[in-house]
């Protein structure tokens, strides 16, 4: 079925990325209807045409799950707290989701 179809597409981007980088995966995977479906920004629009914010569901999985993640690590892996507060850093805000959700509206 069409359904299915489409799931086996999205399986395909690992599959034919298996030995490549993570850019092209990353890349491949934004392009890709399934995500854009799954993850909500496949009608998502710029607020300069609809004066709504863009979708900032994929903006958010995109840094947190795909790419930078939450927080700050060192090379071991463990994570950065800053000294004054004792707080884990982050790695990315709010006005960074809102800024990148505007990157896949094309605005």
């Amino acid at each position: 079925t069409m359904e299915h179809e489409v799931w086996f597409r999205y399986y395909d981007i690992f599959v034919s990325n298996a030995f490549g980088n993570l850019r092209d995966v990353l890349q491949e995977v934004t392009y890709s209807p399934m995500m854009g479906t799954y993850l909500t920004y496949q009608d998502s629009e710029s607020h300069a045409k609809t004066g709504d914010y863009p979708d900032e569901n994929y903006a958010r999985e995109f840094m947190q799950l795909f790419s930078i993640g939450l927080y700050k690590l060192h090379l071991d892996g463990t994570i950065i707290f800053d000294e004054a507060s004792g707080k884990r850093l982050e790695t990315y805000s709010n006005q960074d989701i809102m800024e990148f959700a505007k990157v896949f509206t094309g605005f």
